[in-house]
């Protein structure tokens, strides 16, 4: 091989060179009047492992790993050398980028500070960042949802990553205090109570905290919009401008018995007793053994168990942690599902939706039309009958 030059001295640095082409990996091209300006430039660059400059053209050519200078392929037309000694790459991952993580957004960055800078303005959306250095693309990681830290960095010539500051791997995967886990690059659609303005993914999660019918939100990044949703089963779509999440805590459901029943004001008590219990199913099996009981209400966090009497309804409350259930008696039957009783267990319903028998049969409309549609037609065949009858008598 030809023998290596000299070491160039560049503005800012000194670079180890040889003239050859080095087969190593390009990360991007820039132009350069020299070989010095190359070395300049690929020190600038935390892209840069390596250059090759290429006198005809005067193109410089970075390379994503350090070229071997003894393995050079001949040419007097290039000059390939490392990347000068730098004395300080911060905590900045090279060619390196967490492929496997969620992307949530992306903005345009100049270079890797101001990258991580965008990323540490959405603590929301950002968990780790990496810049596509040709291009400027900066883009937002998050690990997977449910997954406990973000993956191994991989090789990708031409990015630099990095980890927002105080995110540890291990810390849960939230949007702040006021949500729960968050469903990055993803989309509801419909289902709308109303579209507000947030300022952030926790203000949106915050507005559907402070709204009682509000199930779930999805929040436009673009556009700082959030929807607040009424309804839980709505069908996902792929969106790498949404993250959408449900509110913290409980929204109670009384058709799934979340929800506990209180006596109004008027008359006297229809509490039976009030007992410590091991769970709902106990609770309902003492309302079933006492043949006064008609509905029970389960304290999921005293562990209590009340009773109450009475075949009227009474008020109830949605609760998460209550479990209640209404109990319908026929014959005086004293116990559930067996044993010579008559009584039908149907918890987890509030008592206008649990009711059977004639009067529950009679409150659907069909069942109610279709009787009184029968009664008419046999009054007025009875009608006419006797007016058959009377007119045969003259």
């Amino acid at each position: 091989p030809p023998p290596a030059p000299p070491p160039l001295t560049a503005s800012a640095s000194v670079c180890t060179a040889a003239l050859g082409d080095s087969p190593a990996a390009n990360t991007r091209v820039v132009p350069a009047a020299t070989a010095a300006e190359c070395c300049d430039l690929c020190a600038e660059s935390l892209d840069c492992f390596g250059w090759t400059f290429f006198r005809p053209t005067g193109s410089c050519n970075f390379k994503c790993d350090a070229p071997d200078l003894a393995a050079l392929e001949p040419s007097d037309e290039h000059v390939s050398g490392l990347a000068p000694a730098r004395p300080d790459d911060g905590d900045y991952l090279r060619n390196l980028i967490h492929a496997d993580a969620a992307d949530t957004y992306n903005v345009y960055a100049a270079d890797p500070a101001a990258c991580a800078a965008a990323c540490e303005e959405n603590p929301g959306l950002c968990e780790a960042w990496a810049l596509f250095v040709q291009s400027g693309g900066c883009f937002f990681k998050n690990r997977a949802l449910g997954a406990s830290e973000l993956p191994e960095p991989v090789r990708s010539c031409g990015h630099v990553s990095g980890v927002r500051s105080g995110t540890s791997s291990a810390e849960p995967n939230v949007g702040g205090p006021a949500c729960g886990a968050l469903e990055y690059s993803t989309d509801y659609g419909g289902g709308d109570l109303r579209v507000v303005f947030a300022e952030s993914i926790g203000d949106c999660c915050a507005k559907c905290n402070a709204e009682p019918s509000c199930v779930r939100f999805s929040y436009y990044v673009p556009g700082m919009s959030c929807a607040l949703k009424r309804e839980r089963s709505l069908e996902a779509a792929a969106s790498s401008v949404h993250v959408s999440g449900v509110p913290s805590g409980c929204r109670p459901d009384e058709d799934a018995g979340e929800f506990r029943y209180v006596e109004g004001s008027g008359g006297g008590s229809r509490v039976i007793e009030e007992e410590d219990a091991d769970g709902k199913a106990p609770c309902k099996d003492r309302c079933c053994d006492n043949k006064e009981c008609t509905r029970f209400t389960f304290d999921t966090k005293a562990e209590t168990c009340t009773l109450f009497r009475g075949e009227d309804a009474l008020d109830t409350r949605p609760s998460c942690d209550h479990r209640s259930g209404f109990l319908e008696r026929a014959g005086g039957g004293t116990s559930c599902g067996g044993g010579g009783g008559n009584s039908t267990a149907a918890e987890d319903l509030p008592p206008e939706a649990a009711t059977s028998g004639i009067a529950g049969a009679f409150a659907d409309p069909v069942v109610r039309y279709s009787v009184i549609g029968a009664a008419a037609f046999l009054l007025l065949a009875v009608l006419a009958f006797c007016i058959l009858r009377a007119m045969r008598a003259r």
